[in-house]
């Protein structure tokens, strides 16, 4: 038997699935919100081609498939979320309904055609394009990020060592695989972000209840976390944003973001991640996580069987321990700086953790 964590916060989380169109894609959600008490059913995990027809697939989650949205509030604050490359909508979907269980809205975004697979309401199974599963596998280029990353590894994270690590990330952007796609999974976000002016006033569960006066906050695990950076930089609705583990892949290395902007990662990542921290020009924050690896920040946290089954290192920190950090963090960021409540960002305890802080213009 397969468990999930109970959600974080005080609140039922209710799930729903939807689609939208983009240039000629069809591309799915799921929205994970604040529910009233449901006698509903457990939503089901994920399906058998997302996850490679491992049983996990089939399990129940904490979650209520179409519950009534919570009266708690009229309308709650909407977060975006994208997974990372070759991974799937639901790989974070105890975050997702963690900052549900807190009194936010959760779009997860499926990335059709470079997520392991997505399913359309209709049934319909989209699995991972050739092409992109092709070009996930390029030995050379392999080679080329692990040495960066090796090189990166060695060196103290310290001021003196900044240029060294603005100049590995900028090659590591380059060296990348996949960093033509960037483009295409922010233009995928930005359109997933009109279409919620029509669930505002058209869904049978959620019309109404979507605020979306103050804008949107994003986040995002991996190659999700980049398109964060992107999407933050280039749309105006989009105020304040996370990166979890992500690298920096758009075309030109470390540009201004210039919106509040938080980075959760490795050491490893957050080092490649100093061209964003140094050039944003609104408040910027690096997270440091010890004891976790870049999967580690998924689902598959709390299936460490699974896991190593697969050879996938997840780092040693507990799943609980390490879902409350991101919950948190991300809770109070979005707080802050979507909702312009006056609350910081506390520091952690060192022996988890290293908070770093820019205030902007600095």
């Amino acid at each position: 038997m397969f468990y999930f964590p109970n959600p974080y916060g005080e609140l039922t989380v209710g799930i729903l699935r939807s689609q939208f169109n983009c240039e000629g894609e069809t591309i799915p959600l799921t929205f994970f919100y604040p529910a009233d008490e449901s006698d509903g059913k457990n939503a089901k995990y994920s399906f058998a081609e997302a996850l490679f027809g491992h049983p996990l697939s089939e399990a129940k989650t904490n979650f209520f498939s179409e519950a009534p949205i919570s009266q708690h509030k009229e309308k709650y604050p909407v977060i975006f979320y994208s997974h990372g490359y070759g991974s799937y909508e639901m790989s974070n979907s105890v975050l997702c309904g963690d900052l549900a269980s807190m009194g936010f809205v959760v779009i997860a975004i499926g990335h059709t055609g470079e997520a392991t697979a997505v399913r359309l309401k209709d049934g319909t199974i989209i699995p991972m394009d050739e092409t992109h599963s092709d070009e996930m596998n390029v030995p050379e280029k392999e080679e080329i990020l692990q040495k960066i990353m090796m090189e990166v590894a060695a060196k103290d994270f310290t001021e003196e060592n900044y240029g060294t690590f603005i100049e590995a990330g900028r090659q590591f952007c380059d060296s990348h695989a996949k960093n033509k796609r960037m483009e295409i999974w922010a233009k995928r976000i930005r359109t997933a972000a009109d279409y919620m002016e029509e669930v505002n006033k058209s869904n049978y569960l959620l019309a109404g209840h979507l605020d979306l006066i103050p804008g949107f906050g994003i986040t995002g695990h991996s190659f999700g976390g980049g398109a964060a950076i992107s999407v933050c930089r280039e749309d105006s609705r989009f105020v304040c944003g996370i990166d979890v583990d992500g690298a920096n892949l758009e075309e030109d290395y470390g540009q201004d973001i210039r919106k509040p902007f938080l980075c959760i990662g490795t050491e490893i990542t957050s080092k490649l991640l100093s061209g964003i921290y140094l050039s944003n020009t609104e408040n910027t924050y690096q997270l440091v996580l010890k004891d976790v690896e870049h999967m580690g920040f998924t689902d598959l946290v709390f299936f460490p069987d699974i896991a190593e089954m697969m050879g996938i290192p997840l780092g040693s920190m507990e799943g609980n321990k390490l879902a409350a950090i991101l919950a948190q963090y991300h809770a109070n960021f979005f707080r802050k700086y979507l909702l312009k409540e006056d609350l910081y960002l506390e520091m952690p305890d060192e022996s988890v953790a290293i908070l770093k802080f820019r205030e902007k213009n600095c």
